[in-house]
């Protein structure tokens, strides 16, 4: 009942917005605010900073282009695919290079949690960086496959509209995207146990 009334408000929403109010459009993004924010950090590896300027820009054009659309789709994923595509128009700029962000231990949220729920947070974000880590070395069409449906746990048919990709097409990039991540980190594991060798006694 609740999901339902939430995809009633949503669909008003849209509506509103689409013939220019722009309060609409604002309350759409807050209603997602999480999940696309979650997107943009994930492909751009944990850059916080990036993260957010592409956001911004995105949902800059996506209010520009809401007279276009057509109501046929998911909201969210015509969203998505503006992010997506912004992040690639990042990319083709030569002095834009995405890195991996480091853990920042000084998260002020950390500072209103216990010590336990603390070191818990930390270990969990210790984790998605890691994961985020090795999915930067990935090609960026496998890259975007595994974080659509890995990380961000989408259906694949959504995946495939965001990438505008058969679904053949996606489940192939995700499936080599895994096969490779396996072996980055068989080869991190290689160049461990290397060192480790070498160490003298």
């Amino acid at each position: 009942m609740v999901e339902e009334n939430l995809v009633s408000i949503e669909i008003e929403l849209i509506d509103k917005a689409v013939k220019g109010d722009k309060k609409a459009f604002c309350k759409l993004i807050d209603m997602h605010r999480a999940k696309l924010r979650s997107f943009a950090v994930n492909i751009t590896g944990g850059d916080q900073a990036t993260a957010d300027d592409i956001l911004q820009e995105a949902l800059i054009k996506a209010y520009r282009a809401l007279p276009r659309y057509d109501n046929k789709g998911s909201f969210t994923t015509w969203l998505w695919r503006i992010i997506k595509n912004e992040f690639i128009n990042y990319l083709r700029v030569p002095s834009n290079k995405v890195e991996s962000a480091s853990v920042d231990s000084n998260d002020k949220e950390n500072l209103f949690r216990s010590e336990e729920d603390c070191e818990s947070c930390m270990l969990e974000d210790e984790i998605k960086n890691s994961v985020r880590e090795l999915i930067s070395h990935l090609p960026e069409k496998l890259k975007a496959a595994v974080i659509l449906v890995d990380l961000e746990e989408m259906c694949y048919e959504d995946a495939a509209d965001i990438l505008e990709i058969s679904l053949t097409a996606l489940k192939s990039r995700v499936f080599k995207g895994r096969k490779k991540l396996v072996e980055i980190v068989e080869e991190k594991m290689g160049d461990e146990t290397t060192l480790n060798e070498k160490k003298p006694l």
